[in-house]
């Protein structure tokens, strides 16, 4: 509108979605089991402001990319009285050799619909429990010719307390954003898919109404984490027929709650009023705070844009959150060779 003000009919919108201010909003309504019924539903409203920028040079600088935007996102159901709100905020942008991507998302409400399932492990009634989640992600890689030098930083909340009366605390990222290639992303989630399978079987055996999958099983996303991730990508050949690169990385991580507790597991031996006597990890041990140190190597070649080989590798040594009741763990190895064809 500026503009048009400015440059009156010589001027020519741009209609892409690369610069500018975009609002937008959607509703969806989700039926959750019987379609006939509207007792069931949840309804979602979503709110997103971005401002965009393609290329400026605020400052003096070469800004390329530029993208700032933020998310309302409002989430109710009657059935387990889910009352939920989340504020996402994206950041990313290149400023001449730097790129950054910083990303924070807060969630607050309330819902009864986790407390109806790990409820009915300990026999106690499934409260309204409020939610306290908050997860922030920053990456800045810094390019010098063919070298690239990234830090990149990741944090979840995390849950030590599983019992029904307290707020729910721990944040998952989404499951296609990895961090590592070998501890959120095969150790954990195995270690918490065997808890989960636990937990499911009691509660079908004693008819309860909701199965908090995901509040057990971390399905490879990364939760209760603070972690850095120092890397070097270094691009051997790049031309129009070759690119061939490799990458090395340093995982380090550690709980944000105090240790990693697995809930079924604490659950099922609660026997008083503190829980920290009965809190277990997922391997039977006693909820440590460091995950460990994983070392992340990565070769890839891509031919004509069209076939990339990608060869990776991670060795994880495990930290105390890891170790068992005898305080054992063992150092953990991974290795992936995979062929992408894209036409």
């Amino acid at each position: 509108m500026v503009n048009a003000i400015r440059h009156g009919a010589s001027h020519k919108a741009d209609t892409s979605q690369k610069n500018g201010v975009i609002l937008a909003g959607t509703y969806d309504w989700n039926v959750q089991d019987d379609v006939g019924s509207l007792a069931d539903d949840a309804y979602q409203t979503n709110i997103l402001l971005s401002w965009r920028r393609e290329k400026a040079d605020w400052l003096g600088l070469d800004w390329r990319d530029f993208q700032l935007t933020a998310v309302a996102v409002h989430k109710g159901a009657d059935t387990f009285d889910t009352d939920i709100w989340a504020f996402p905020v994206r950041f990313t942008s290149h400023i001449g050799p730097l790129y950054l991507n910083l990303q924070l998302s807060i969630i607050r409400g309330e819902t009864r619909e986790v407390s109806e399932g790990l409820a009915k492990l300990t026999g106690k009634t499934p409260k309204v429990q409020a939610i306290e989640h908050m997860g922030a992600h920053a990456m800045a890689e810094y390019t010098l010719g063919p070298v690239a030098l990234a830090m990149e930083y990741d944090y979840a909340s995390g849950d030590a307390d599983p019992r029904s009366n307290t707020p729910l605390t721990q944040f998952s990222f989404a499951r296609d954003f990895n961090v590592g290639l070998l501890l959120f992303e095969h150790v954990l989630s195995f270690q918490s898919a065997r808890s989960a399978a636990v937990g499911i079987e009691n509660l079908s055996q004693l008819n309860a109404t909701s199965f908090p999958l995901t509040e057990v099983d971390s399905q490879s996303r990364f939760v209760n984490a603070h972690a850095i991730f120092p890397q070097l990508k270094v691009n051997i050949v790049n031309n129009d027929k070759h690119q061939l690169h490799t990458r090395l990385g340093v995982l380090m991580a550690w709980t944000a709650a105090e240790g990693v507790v697995d809930p079924v597991g604490t659950l099922l031996q609660e026997d008083g009023n503190e829980i920290s006597d009965d809190a277990v990890n997922f391997h039977g041990g006693k909820p440590g705070n460091f995950y460990g140190t994983e070392v992340d190597v990565q070769i890839g070649w891509t031919y004509r844009n069209v076939f990339t080989w990608t060869l990776e590798g991670a060795m994880l040594f495990p930290g105390d959150a890891l170790q068992d009741e005898n305080g054992d763990a063992v150092t953990s190895y991974l290795v992936t060779n995979r062929f992408l064809f894209a036409f």
